[in-house]
């Protein structure tokens, strides 16, 4: 079990994590542990919805396909989902969010101040999908190395780096068993 599955989360179509809070604590652990300079903090200005980090361990500007495909999710965990509306959702960057309120303000727990600009995006649809995963065994991992194909070109995001990175040792090790 990896450590975002206690989280809601997904894989963009451009291999990038993006993990979500069930709630106000979980909101408040995915800023304050899970949340990297690189990553990128996305929420509605909802009363009730998730906070949603997208990882971004390269530092490379997330596509926009990725943002996007991030700010539904965020919409469809939001109030926006019960009530069928579509709103608003920003991103910021992570040095942009802090738990530090203004003089003689509180504030609570899953709640942030962010300083600077918001950067909005207008997502088109309440939509989700839902998908099986599955697990492969150790042997015939090395034969789908490169199955995942992006769109934008190169392999930038979060998961697909690990699962090569893994795929591609553990076809090293089968071929250092072949030749001995």
């Amino acid at each position: 079990m990896f450590w975002f599955e206690k989280f809601i989360w997904f894989v963009t179509s451009e291999n990038y994590l993006v993990i979500g809070g069930r709630n106000a604590q979980q909101n408040e652990a995915l800023v304050k542990r899970y949340m990297d300079k690189n990553d990128l903090f996305m929420h509605s200005e909802l009363h009730g919805a998730a906070v949603c980090i997208v990882k971004n361990p390269s530092g490379n500007p997330v596509p926009d396909l990725a943002l996007n495909e991030a700010a539904t999710f965020e919409m469809c965990h939001s109030p926006c989902w019960e009530s069928k509306v579509t709103a608003q959702v920003y991103w910021v960057n992570a040095n942009q969010v802090s738990k530090t309120p203004p003089t003689g303000m509180f504030i609570g727990t899953g709640s942030f101040i962010i300083r600077g600009k918001r950067n909005f995006l207008q997502p088109q649809k309440l939509e989700l999908g839902f998908t099986v995963m599955f697990c492969i065994s150790e042997e015939s991992l090395a034969n789908h190395i490169g199955e995942r194909h992006l769109r934008g070109g190169e392999a930038t995001g979060d998961f697909d780096s690990l699962s090569m990175q893994r795929a591609e040792s553990i076809q090293s090790s089968v071929t250092n068993e072949e030749s001995e």
